[in-house]
């Protein structure tokens, strides 16, 4: 028993894999108004414009895509998980 995990050769520590409650606690990150900015949306915007405008750039901006950029589809996924609810 007792604490130690992957540190004390638990069964985490020879896969080497970490424990998921290891990472640091999210520093901040983007305000709502960051987020509303970054989709281009009012903040006065329903769900249904945010998902739609979410939507619409996701696909222009995805990785996979044609002219697709990983940073502003990462930013754009994160204003998203901001404004969803």
């Amino acid at each position: 028993g007792g604490f130690g995990g992957a540190a004390a050769g638990g069964p985490r520590g020879a896969g080497g894999r970490r424990d998921p409650r290891d990472r640091a606690p999210p520093t901040g990150g983007m305000t709502e108004r960051d987020a509303y900015e970054t989709l281009g949306l009012d903040q006065t915007a329903d769900q249904e414009a945010i998902r739609e405008t979410y939507r619409e750039r996701a696909k222009r901006l995805h990785p996979d895509g044609e002219d697709g950029d990983e940073e502003a589809f990462k930013e754009l996924n994160e204003a998203y998980e901001v404004l969803k609810s």
